[in-house]
């Protein structure tokens, strides 16, 4: 499995839409691989620390289905199966989650959480999308943290995770950065990768990919902006929003969002025929040499 399709497999099982053959593929290799099961945990501490919570609800829900899908197929022996290979050395951390999981089938339906805190990150007031950058803790800890708030770490990784609000539109969520010296990083679309995210509406939901700094980021800030679109951008159409975004002023408390900022736009209108056929959000952060 390329990094591409584990990617792919990783954002399908998230929102639910993994074939139960390419389940089978992904727990095969988050099982034998030490890499990509790396990956895929720092993919959940982003929501963790969104949720505040050892195990957030998107694991709880994930690994539910995963579970219910094997019961449902053969009650006993897909279960303890399930339970031996959750249980593994190798797979201690899903095991946990999957604990939780029979927890909450037994007691009660799947419920989305109440999120408080949606439209303080990356959003403002009552916006539809939200969305974080969160880097691992320095030294001495363990999980992700707020990049906005403590920074990143060059020699470290970027995590990513999102949110859209239950009422609004089903779309694709698109993510690049433009640093200080006006370079766009690309996140979702890349040069390598055109797709960009199936947006998944409701709770907190992590977007599948870690980002190692040092390859093509510096030190200094990175204003990351996010669009939701019905119509996919390209990767030369995000090249000419960043080109236009560089020339307005970040957004502020209380500003509109930056999509609206930028209305009459060539580019844009392509994308959002009307402001209102796209949500977008913003957040600043700091990449430094030495966090340590």
């Amino acid at each position: 499995m390329s990094d591409g399709k584990f990617w792919r497999s990783v954002e399908e099982a998230v929102s639910g839409r993994l074939s139960e053959k390419a389940r089978a593929k992904l727990f095969e290799k988050l099982r034998t691989d030490e890499k990509a099961r790396a990956d895929y945990d720092l993919t959940f501490d982003a929501i963790r620390e969104l949720e505040q919570a050892p195990v957030s609800d998107a694991e709880l829900d994930l690994v539910e289905s995963w579970l219910m899908a094997d019961v449902a197929a053969s009650p006993v022996e897909a279960a303890a199966s399930w339970w031996s290979k959750l249980w593994s050395p190798t797979w201690i951390g899903v095991g946990i989650a999957a604990a939780a999981a029979v927890a909450l089938v037994v007691a009660l339906p799947s419920t989305l959480p109440e999120d408080d805190e949606f439209g303080v990150r990356g959003s403002g007031d009552d916006r539809a999308l939200a969305i974080d950058a969160l880097c691992p803790k320095r030294a001495g800890g363990d999980g992700l943290v707020p990049a906005a708030e403590y920074g990143c770490a060059l020699s470290g990784t970027l995590s990513f995770a999102y949110r859209v609000d239950p009422t609004a539109f089903a779309g694709s969520l698109s993510l690049f950065g433009v640093d200080t010296r006006g370079d766009v990083q690309y996140y979702a679309p890349t040069p390598a990768d055109a797709a960009s995210v199936a947006a998944t509406p409701g709770t907190w939901q992590p977007l599948p990919m870690v980002v190692t700094l040092d390859v093509n980021h510096e030190a200094g800030d990175v204003v990351l902006y996010g669009l939701l679109s019905a119509q996919q951008p390209t990767v030369d159409q995000i090249d000419a929003l960043a080109a236009a975004l560089s020339s307005v002023p970040k957004g502020q408390i209380g500003d509109p969002a930056w999509h609206r900022r930028l209305d009459g736009n060539p580019t844009l209108a392509k994308l959002c025929p009307t402001a209102d056929d796209c949500e977008s959000a913003e957040l600043t952060f700091d990449i430094r040499e030495d966090l340590r």
